[in-house]
This record gives structure tokens, C-alpha cells and sequence, in this order.
């Protein structure tokens, strides 16, 4: 994203000849990143909810443990556990295996487990576990000031829908959300099917050529809404990360 345009620049823009009548945003790695790795993010939430008698890796190695552990989560339970797990406990299967291949007892005992949990899944529950990029809020302004309908279409739980971007300010601009545990669909495929008949119950002459997707993911964000008719935007954070990151120091 950059920031708003400026006053020269049209109300509509055009990518490719054809005006542009809704965006359609991704959301981690495009709106917001995280705060630091998931696997640091785990262990100081895990270190909080243990306290100081109970040793929790560090966040490289609780990294290198998460990665098996939410793969093999994902292809047993698609999409979060759609119809099948609540999100939270989903998640608390994700943590306890990663725990668990990090040899750590104490995710063996119900009790213990629950407490360093418990202060993990509300540490991704608040923005604590994320960095708004600076640029999101103007360029949602001019979004609003001229018009365009605004999607947010994201591979993740009710947890952005409910906590996450309404807490950044975000949501009260997104006409439409598509996140893949509450829709069972997911980036590339049919969540971008479900956004073009949402974006028509607003537009009903909405054409797929009138949608702009921005993500960062060359496959789930731009390859794919390009297979569906739709302009596409690939962004590269990794200039706007080391900004911020700098800032906080």
C-alpha cells in the first residue's frame, strides 16, 4: 500500500484500462505483520502463563516446532477447523503439539498446558501479537473519501473479524469481510468466488474486472484473483517491516 494519493490523482483508478470499483485487501503481511515470529510470540505468552517455575523454549525453537505442528493441523482440519473445531480449539491442539515436540512436560499436564495457553490465545486475540503498517489508515481514508466498497479477504479465524481489526480501526471501513474459518473457503480458490457475489449484493452489476486485490502472497493473493477475472496488486512489506521495526527501537 502507499500512502493516500494525492489530489491529482483519480477518484477511480484504472488498472489495465477498466475502473476500479471495489479493493479487495489480504490482511497479514499487507495491513498488519506480526509483532515477532509466532514461535517468540509463543514462548513469552507460554513464559507469562507458567511463570518462573516452569522452563519454555525459546521462540527459535518453539518456531521450528510450530511449523509441523500447524501444517499437520491444517490438513487434518481445514480452514481452522471448519464444522468441525471451535477456532480456540484448534488452536490449543496447535500449541500443545508444538510444546510437546519441544520435549516440554509440562504440555502434558492438562492444567499446566490450559495455563500457558490460555495466555496465548489472548495474546492473539489483542495487538499485542501485531504491527499495523502506517500507511493503512490514510490509505483507507481516501478508500472512504471516494467511494470504493472495501473487502477484507483473509485465510484466518473470527479472531480478525472480531478482535483484531476492529481494535486497529479498521473494520468500521470494510463493507465485506471473507475469512476462511467462518466461510469454510480459503485464498485462491472459492473465497474469491464468495467475494465477487458479496461485492454484488452492494453493486449488482459488479464485474470481476472491477475488483483490485492487494496482497502479498504471489500465489494466494495475486495468481489467484487473476485466475478469477480480477485485477491484482502484489505488495513487498520487507522495506515498510524494516521501517517500523527501526521506529520501535
Amino acid at each position: 500500500l502507499t500512502a493516500a494519493p494525492t489530489a491529482a490523482s483519480p477518484a477511480a483508478p484504472a488498472v489495465a484500462g477498466r475502473a476500479i470499483r471495489l479493493l479487495s485487501l489480504d490482511c497479514t503481511g499487507t495491513l498488519f505483520d506480526w509483532s515477532a515470529t509466532i514461535g517468540e510470540l509463543y514462548s513469552r505468552a507460554a513464559s507469562r502463563g507458567l511463570g518462573s517455575d516452569f522452563s519454555v523454549p525459546n521462540g527459535d525453537t518453539v518456531m521450528a516446532a510450530f511449523i509441523p505442528a500447524y501444517q499437520a493441523a491444517m490438513a487434518r482440519w481445514p480452514n481452522f477447523g471448519f464444522g468441525k473445531l471451535s477456532s480456540r480449539d484448534f488452536w490449543a491442539k496447535v500449541a500443545q503439539d508444538t510444546f510437546q515436540n519441544c520435549n516440554c512436560q509440562w504440555a502434558c499436564d492438562a492444567v499446566l498446558f490450559h495455563r500457558a495457553f490460555d495466555e496465548i490465545y489472548r495474546t492473539f486475540q489483542t495487538l499485542e501479537a501485531y504491527n499495523i503498517f502506517d500507511d493503512v489508515m490514510p490509505f483507507l481514508r481516501w478508500a472512504a473519501r471516494h467511494g470504493f466498497i472495501v473487502a477484507c479477504v483473509s485465510n484466518t479465524t473470527e479472531s480478525y473479524r472480531d478482535s483484531i481489526l476492529p481494535a486497529a480501526g479498521i473494520m468500521p471501513m470494510v463493507h465485506v469481510g471473507i475469512f476462511s474459518k467462518v466461510e469454510g473457503v480459503e485464498k485462491p480458490g472459492a473465497a474469491f468466488d464468495l467475494l465477487l457475489e458479496r461485492g454484488r449484493e452492494l453493486l449488482s452489476d459488479l464485474q470481476p474486472q472491477e475488483i483490485l486485490h492487494i496482497g502479498d502472497h504471489p500465489c494466494k493473493d495475486a495468481q489467484g484473483a487473476v485466475e478469477h477475472g480480477f485485477q491484482a496488486v502484489l505488495v513487498d512489506r520487507s522495506s515498510t517491516q524494516q521501517q517500523q521495526q527501526q521506529k520501535q527501537q
